[in-house]
């Protein structure tokens, strides 16, 4: 709702971001900046919450009044505090009157906050989002559309919440002119582009990254467009190739280089000439001491960020390049583009150059170049294996990183061989300790872990970057069953550590831990929320990695690394409700509100079938397959309206005793690898390809044997179905990675057994490139 009012002439506050205190004047006064005009002829607005129709995101409206909502998630804004929940509001444009030249803008809020506003001269085409606390906007060249938006986070000092905002229109005694007509010299600049990846993953806008998703990211929220929208769009040229894609978010270097701008509208880095990206400046030229403006050695020279579907589809590209990007909503000459691409490489820091961590997204190196495992014992009954597999046909080094409980760290290095498997029997380099571990590079490569421990074992494969979330389905214990919270810090700071336990039934209980900086810690869940079916989300201030093992009374046990975070979609290819084997899936809600869960049954031998289930808020169900599928070999695919978290278990052998699962794939995908393998005596191995298509998929397997040689095989996936190959009939007598590709996208896993089926362990393939 808008209202007209006269401007208060007394008792005016000013603000800054940050934590304020709210002054209440009366029930209808708002907080107000000191004109800078204040003898201008001028009229004022005030736009309410909720009739405004303002949009939300991370926020919810509680009493007509925008609060951040239990489940929002960090924004990237140099205004609010990392890693702070936080979220903003975007209100409706406002039509300036005729005569003004100025605007100014307040909000009505308390906690941290910051507002934001931008300009239109047709309400079509919008100028860049500009920091709007303490400032006027100019309106005098002929813009007569004002939009507002609100950043919001909770404060230490008060919780966040914002009740209205409100715009002064001034005339400063300028000449109003009329709106120009939009030129058509959009400028085209050479930046070098890297692939955004990170599916499942949030960007600065909260839209939540989906597979072959199309947009991009650049160093600032000034063109940060709303979800679904295409107000600020680059057409990128690559190769002969071109496509536009939106800016949806933030990165990947700086949150505030603007380099599109001149330099004295340039955010920071004025320094800079126009077109000249920061992170470029600073690999090549040392710019900033070869540093960003958080403080991190630039090791690449990264400037745009480039989602999958574009990435791949839409311009053919196979790694970080350099691309012709024009940005669509700048009225500006090109610069002169080079004659020839400078070559690119990873810089690496000079001897003793810290890099800090900062808001913005810290690049990564390739995927597959670095893996992290927060689980590793070698202590009786313990025995724990590394299993390395290099695809590629040269050799690959790899620099093995033991991380002690004491936060010491011990160090192993490996040539791998081209096309093949090597296992690292870790007992033998670390006998009788508990550690975690990071493993690097020069090439990718993949990796798994594997314990055994009694008749049964478990294996995952590892986490390729630490995350400040987690999330796992799967917690239990009831009936002699332990389950264990392994927490791996492999910063050089402490990780302060919340995690939420979701009980089914009902209730959410909190635990705290520090994570000493190179180490671990072990949380022992039965300690927390006894005789419990559960689900849980971590949360931590630091970058960290999350596994999950249980333990069964009868001496089996099941493990790996838990989710980055919930997902509206999860693929399983593995499942079985045959004689001899139980399965189980468990979903979980993070959201405070019920959500309506799909399961498709990818039957192995007939048709697929569905069924619905309603999962509480911050709750959990099981699900008990045999009640829809009996007597079936099967995949699983699940979809939501909002993120949730899936796992699927599995017993088996006498009793029961054997117990394998764990989360399983966001995402479908053309490409899958599988480090661990062996159909040597006395294992026997299966690979499951479920395919939730309603396509038939063409799959060519190759075998890589630890000797180096390769056996390939052609295998057809059926639409909405699912295979399972006998690897023992195929490579016999054989340690063996795998690699899957096929032509439509599909989820690959693979179970191993042993000793008659009292032992089995299982682990969903990793995507390296799609």
């Amino acid at each position: 709702m808008v209202h007209f009012m006269p401007w208060p002439k007394a008792g005016a506050v000013l603000r800054r971001s940050g934590s304020i205190t709210l002054v209440v004047l009366s029930a209808l006064v708002v907080l107000v900046a000191r004109p800078l005009y204040a003898e201008a002829p001028s009229q004022a607005l005030r736009i309410d919450l909720p009739a405004s129709g303002a949009d939300l995101v991370g926020l919810t409206l509680i009493e007509g009044q925008a609060r951040v909502a239990a489940t929002a998630e960090a924004l990237s804004h140099p205004a609010l505090a990392e890693g702070a929940p936080s979220g903003w509001a975007t209100f409706e444009p406002i039509s300036a009157p005729p005569s003004s030249t100025l605007a100014t803008i307040e909000a009505r809020a308390t906690g941290t906050f910051e507002l934001e506003a931008r300009v239109s001269r047709d309400g079509a085409t919008w100028d860049a989002w500009l920091a709007a606390s303490g400032a006027s906007l100019d309106l005098g060249s002929g813009a007569r559309f004002v939009q507002v938006r609100v950043l919001l986070a909770d404060s230490a000092e008060a919780p966040a919440v914002l009740a209205s905002v409100a715009i002064l229109f001034a005339d400063d005694g300028r000449q109003a002119q009329t709106a120009a007509a939009v030129q058509d010299a959009n400028p085209t600049v050479r930046v070098w582009a890297t692939r955004e990846g990170l599916v499942g993953g949030r960007t600065a806008n909260g839209r939540r990254i989906v597979e072959r998703d199309r947009f991009v990211a650049l160093p600032s929220r000034r063109v940060l467009a709303k979800d679904g929208t295409k107000d600020y769009q680059v057409k990128l040229s690559y190769n002969g190739r071109t496509a536009t894609a939106p800016v949806y978010d933030v990165g990947p270097w700086n949150t505030q280089d603007n380099y599109w701008d001149l330099p004295a509208s340039r955010d920071v880095f004025k320094d800079l000439p126009r077109f000249v990206p920061q992170a470029w400046a600073a690999w090549k030229d040392n710019h900033n001491g070869g540093r960003d403006q958080f403080g991190r050695w630039v090791s690449f020279p990264a400037s745009i960020d480039i989602a999958d579907g574009t990435f791949w589809d839409d311009l053919g590209m196979k790694t970080s390049d350099w691309v012709d990007v024009t940005f669509l909503w700048v009225n500006a000459a090109s610069p002169v583009a080079p004659a020839t691409n400078p070559k690119v490489a990873v810089k690496p820091a000079p001897a003793g150059v810290p890099s800090p961590a900062g808001p913005a997204t810290q690049p990564e190196p390739p995927a597959g170049q670095r893996w992290y495992f927060a689980e590793g014992s070698t202590k009786a009954p313990f025995q724990t294996w590394l299993l390395l597999q290099n695809p590629n046909r040269e050799p690959a080094q790899a620099t093995l990183s033991y991380m002690l409980l004491d936060g010491t760290t011990r160090t192993q290095t490996l040539t791998l061989k081209p096309t093949s498997r090597t296992s690292i029997f870790a007992n033998q380099v670390l006998p009788d300790a508990e550690f975690s571990t990071r493993i690097e590079s020069d090439r990718p490569i993949l990796a798994e872990r594997a314990m055994y421990f009694r008749k049964d074992g478990h294996a995952t494969a590892g986490a390729m970057r630490p995350e400040t979330k987690w999330c796992f389905a799967d917690g239990w214990t009831k009936d002699g069953d332990d389950t264990w919270l392994l927490l791996q810090n492999p910063g050089t700071e402490t990780a302060r550590v919340s995690i939420g336990f979701m009980v089914e039934g009902g209730g959410l209980v909190r635990h705290t831990v520090d994570v000493p900086p190179t180490s671990r810690r072990s949380v022992y869940a039965n300690l927390v929320v006894p005789n419990a079916s559960f689900a849980a989300c971590i949360e931590s201030d630091r970058p960290i990695v999350v596994e999950r093992a249980r333990y069964g009374a009868g001496g089996g046990g099941s493990g790996g690394t838990v989710a980055p975070g919930p997902s509206r979609t999860w693929y399983f290819a593995e499942g079985s409700t045959q004689p001899g084997a139980q399965t189980s899936m468990a979903i979980a809600n993070p959201s405070g509100d019920p959500v309506s869960v799909e399961i498709v049954y990818l039957v192995e031998s007939g048709e697929s079938r569905k069924r619905s289930v309603t999962v509480p808020g911050m709750g959990k169900v099981v699900v008990d397959p045999a009640v829809d599928v009996p007597n079936q070999r099967f995949g699983l695919a699940l979809s939501a309206p909002r993120p949730i978290v899936a796992e699927r278990a599995m017993t088996f052998g006498p009793g029961g005793i054997g117990m394998h699962g764990g989360t399983a794939a966001a995402s479908t995908a053309r490409r899958w690898y599988l480090a661990e393998g062996s159909t040597a005596p006395p294992f026997q191995e299966w690979l499951l390809v479920a395919n939730p298509g309603s396509v038939a998929a063409a799959a060519t397997v190759d075998f890589m044997r630890d000797d180096g040689s390769v056996v390939q095989k052609q295998y057809t996936v059926p639409a909405l179905g699912r295979i399972s190959v006998n690897v023992n009939a195929e490579v016999p007598n054989a340690a063996v990675s795998t690699l899957v590709t096929t032509d439509q996208p599909v989820v690959a896993e693979r179970s191993m057994y042993w000793n008659d089926m009292a032992g089995g362990s299982n682990a969903v393939g990793v995507v390296l490139d799609r």
